[in-house]
């Protein structure tokens, strides 16, 4: 019996659906049918389909590390959500948030006026490598800086980042201050 002709435990579909929580192709997987067979199933039984933006949402809240629901996410501007998130990737485990915590960073850069200064910038220069934004700790992590600690990231530009290196705030503000004195 082909996957077409296969009779589908409808009722067993609905009861595991849970709209925001349970993907169209993790039910699809749990049943053996496509994702598409899924939504048709679900519409069909007038289920609550997320909407185009809650499921781009949605999509990004199952990416993330934190037990999130993409509820928690809807308020924020999608593009500026990925870049954010794009800078707490747990590339080298540094960045070990708690969900409290995710959400306390999220809710501090997204309002930041710098973070949207940088990321509008970034933005109109066509996403040049040297204006991607980047966290910078503010008190080295090499000099005893708190890796995971809010208050101790600023976001900033990739060059500035790389340029300051391990310099404390207060030594790269003179630097920045005073930048004709350190050329020829």
């Amino acid at each position: 019996m082909s996957k077409a002709q296969k009779q589908l435990p409808e009722a067993a579909i609905i009861a595991a659906y849970i709209p925001g929580v349970t993907s169209f192709r993790e039910l699809a997987r749990r049943f053996g049918t496509t994702h598409r067979t899924i939504k048709r199933i679900l519409v069909r039984n007038n289920q609550p389909i997320l909407t185009a933006k809650e499921f781009k949402y949605f999509q990004l809240a199952v990416r993330l590390r934190w037990d999130i629901s993409y509820i928690e996410l809807v308020d924020y501007d999608y593009d500026k959500l990925v870049v954010l998130n794009s800078l707490v990737k747990n590339r080298d485990d540094r960045y070990n948030f708690t969900k409290d915590q995710y959400l306390a960073y999220l809710e501090k850069f997204y309002t930041c006026p710098q973070f949207n200064r940088l990321h509008e910038l970034w933005i109109n220069s066509g996403k040049n490598k040297l204006r991607q934004l980047s966290i910078d700790h503010i008190h080295p992590i090499s000099k005893g800086g708190d890796d995971i600690c809010i208050e101790n990231m600023q976001v900033v530009t990739w060059i500035e980042n790389r340029a300051k290196c391990a310099l404390s705030q207060d030594d790269w503000d003179y630097i920045k201050d005073n930048i004709g004195e350190f050329f020829v």
